[in-house]
């Protein structure tokens, strides 16, 4: 299952170095967690890190619940890289490509991930929204 999306990274000035620094560390938090989940093949725990949206599209087209779902989908365990994050919004690259992930109220999640660029300069998703 390869999902196309576009991602557009809205910069917000007027909060630069508001706890840029947290955010950051928190949503490197998610995308390590998320990964070294799927890495021990523990769907459940990379399950209640994705986002509601991901979660419940994810069940829609494979047509099973999110933990059995996600032992379809080609996503190994791997090193997070750089962390760029803009507000509520974050990207994450690691070995096994670059995740997306947005702060809620229950902390980071992951919207999109094992996304690699496509020419249009938008990504390749094998799981997003």
């Amino acid at each position: 299952m390869i999902t196309r999306i576009a991602i557009v990274a809205a910069m917000v000035i007027s909060c630069c170095g508001c706890g840029a620094g947290q955010r950051e560390a928190d949503s490197r938090s998610a995308a390590a967690g998320f990964l070294a989940a799927m890495g021990d093949g523990d769907t459940g725990a990379a399950c209640a890190l994705l986002a509601d949206a991901t979660r419940e599209n994810l069940e829609y087209s494979e047509g099973k619940p999110c933990a059995a779902a996600l032992e379809s989908v080609d996503i190994s365990g791997g090193e997070v890289g750089e962390v760029g994050v803009w507000g509520d919004r974050a990207q994450a690259r690691a070995s096994a490509g670059t995740l997306f992930l947005v702060q809620l109220d229950a902390g980071w999640r992951v919207t999109a991930a094992g996304c690699e660029r496509s020419g249009d300069g938008g990504y390749d998703c094998v799981l997003a929204a």
